[in-house]
C-alpha cells in the first residue's frame, strides 16, 4: 500500500481491482481520509482522491446496477 494502515476497508470492484479506504496508521493514530486502488493484474497500488471525512473501522460495499 502507498499508506500503511489498519482498521481500513477493502472492497473488490466489478473489474477485479480493490478499493482500500480509510483506516489508521497505528492503534492510537487519527483516522485516515486517504484511499487507494490495488490492481492485482499489475500488483500496483495507486493513490486516489481522499474521502470527505476520515474514517476507521467503517463498513464499505460495492453497489451493482
Amino acid at each position: 500500500m502507498t499508506t500503511p494502515r489498519m482498521f481500513h476497508q477493502a472492497s473488490t470492484l466489478a473489474d477485479g481491482r480493490i478499493l482500500v479506504t480509510g483506516g489508521a496508521g497505528s492503534l492510537s493514530a487519527a483516522p485516515l481520509a486517504s484511499t487507494e486502488i490495488y490492481d492485482p493484474s499489475t500488483g500496483i497500488f495507486m493513490p486516489m482522491a481522499p474521502m470527505l471525512v476520515a474514517k476507521r473501522e467503517h463498513a464499505g460495499l460495492v453497489l451493482t446496477c
